[in-house]
C-alpha cells in the first residue's frame, strides 16, 4: 500500500489501513510511502504463478506496469542464454555485500558457465542496460537507493578466470 496523490487526512495513512488489516488476523501487507520503488519491494516477492493486481486512483498502475515490463526483459535474456543463468528480479545487493547493504539491483544473474556471462553482456550492451559485474562483495558499498541495470554475479569457481571473447566487452584476464 501506498499513499495516492491527494491531500493529506490528519491521523490517517497508508499505513492505518495496514495497522486495522492486522487487528483482522495475520495478513502479508507492506506500507510503501514511495511509489518510486514499491516495485522493487513487490517485484522481489513475486514467486512463479503468483498474480499480481493493482487496484486504485491515480498513478498505482505504474508499479504493475514496470515489474510487467522488467519481467518480460528478464524472460527474453533468460530465452537468449538458452537456460544458461539464473535471474532474479530487483535482487537486494544486501545479500551479496559483505557489509550486509546496498538497495535493489535492478536485474540480477547468477551464471553458472562463462556463456552465460557472455549472453548476458551481449544482450545488456545492445539493448543499453548497465551491466555491474561483481565478485564477492567485499570491496563495494552499494547505496540504498540501489544500482540501475543488471548486476552479474559469477559462481566462485568461475570468478578468477574469465576469457575474453571478441564479442564480449569482458577485461582479459589471465587463466591458470
Amino acid at each position: 500500500m501506498y499513499p495516492a496523490s491527494e491531500l493529506p487526512i490528519e491521523g490517517v495513512s497508508g499505513q492505518t489501513i495496514i495497522n486495522a488489516m492486522h487487528r483482522h488476523g495475520p495478513v502479508e501487507t507492506r506500507y510503501l510511502p514511495d511509489l518510486g520503488i514499491a516495485h522493487h519491494t513487490i517485484g522481489n516477492a513475486l514467486k512463479p504463478g503468483d498474480l499480481f493486481l493493482t487496484l486504485g486512483a491515480g498513478n498505482v498502475h505504474e508499479c504493475g506496469m514496470r515489474i510487467a515490463r522488467d519481467l518480460a526483459l528478464l524472460e527474453d535474456l533468460e530465452r537468449t542464454a538458452g537456460g544458461s543463468l539464473e535471474g532474479k528480479l530487483y535482487e537486494p545487493m544486501s545479500r551479496h555485500t559483505t557489509m550486509g547493504v546496498g538497495g535493489c539491483a535492478s536485474t540480477g544473474w547468477s551464471l553458472p558457465p562463462f556463456s552465460g556471462m557472455q549472453a548476458a553482456v551481449n544482450y545488456c550492451r545492445d539493448r543499453n542496460i548497465p551491466v555491474h559485474v561483481i565478485g564477492r562483495g567485499s570491496n563495494i558499498i552499494v547505496r540504498d537507493g540501489g544500482l540501475r541495470g543488471a548486476v552479474i554475479h559469477p559462481p566462485e569457481e568461475n570468478s578468477m578466470c574469465w576469457k575474453s571473447r571478441a564479442t564480449t566487452s569482458l577485461p582479459e584476464r589471465a587463466c591458470g
